[in-house]
């Protein structure tokens, strides 16, 4: 993934995690169709589980920059690069040319 984004080395953490994000949300044919968390969740208490659609690693983003930080003739949103998906709230992970991280 992160070859065909194109994305800095420095990445490698986010693209192990986003793997594991995708995979352990995709069926599996020897759990009888079945995605890993649906039968951990059988197994013990979880709380929901958050779905965000699937993106492609390095693709354009677009993240909204607030009223308040910003003024009237200033764009409303800023081109970024997505590099992963939040671990402890649903978002993403993104990346500016600056090499700033929201989430």
């Amino acid at each position: 993934m992160i070859f065909d984004a194109q994305v800095l080395t420095r990445f490698w953490p986010e693209v192990v995690a986003t793997s594991a994000y995708l995979l352990n949300r995709l069926p599996s044919k020897i759990l009888n169709h079945k995605t890993p968390l649906q039968i951990l969740t059988t197994q013990i208490d979880l709380s929901p589980v958050q779905m965000l659609p699937p993106r492609v690693f390095g693709c354009s983003v677009f993240v909204h920059i607030s009223k308040a930080n910003r003024t009237k003739f200033d764009s409303c949103a800023e081109k970024c690069v997505f590099v992963g998906y939040a671990t402890h709230q649903k978002g993403i992970d993104v990346t500016t040319q600056s090499l700033t991280v929201y989430i």
